[in-house]
């Protein structure tokens, strides 16, 4: 009887440590694909926009943070199936903007019909319209947009750039009320 007592937990003491050793091996094992997959995900969440620079759809470089009396950015998506919309959104936006702000607009196309269509369209002037942006920056903006919102950089020689993500597509924003949310 004492044999088998002693037989039993050497056996619990051994499925125990064996427990122990499985799950630090399962936890020294590579993520999954599925696990690898929603780690990017939620990486890419977090990609913080810092410069508008990158091809304009003529193929032209531009950088607005380099135009000198420029202090801030806000970039925007244009997406192509409420192209018209939006621009017509941003165009009223740029117009009520106070001029002596030192903030520049840009848009970013969200593919190649949207810039062809920019190409040709007469309006397409009043601020850069990206193409072909940073990758960070432009994925970014893409998980602004994704949420309804573009993003502001404003950056100022006495203080650190700040960036706001700002809530626009939606939430029934008209451009006046947007421009009074950004400058009460």
């Amino acid at each position: 009887m004492k044999r088998q007592v002693f037989v039993v937990s050497v056996e619990v003491v051994l499925i125990g440590l064996l427990s122990v050793y499985g799950w630090l091996l399962i936890d020294g094992l590579p993520p999954s694909r599925v696990t690898r997959e929603q780690i990017l995900i939620e990486t890419n969440k977090r990609l913080r926009f810092a410069d508008a620079s990158g091809i304009d759809v003529w193929g032209e470089r531009v950088n607005p943070l380099q135009v000198r009396g420029t202090n801030g950015i806000i970039a925007f998506l244009l997406r192509n199936a409420s192209l018209g919309r939006d621009l017509r959104f941003w165009q009223e936006v740029s117009g009520l903007i106070p001029k002596g702000s030192g903030i520049c607009l840009v848009g970013y196309c969200d593919g190649s019909a949207c810039a062809e269509a920019m190409r040709n369209n007469p309006l397409s002037g009043e601020f850069p319209i990206i193409e072909y942006g940073e990758i960070i920056d432009s994925q970014a903006l893409i998980n602004a947009d994704m949420e309804g919102a573009f993003i502001m950089v404003v950056k100022d020689k006495n203080v650190p750039s700040e960036t706001r993500v700002i809530r626009w597509r939606d939430l029934g924003q008209t451009p006046a009320s947007l421009v009074r949310s950004i400058w009460p």
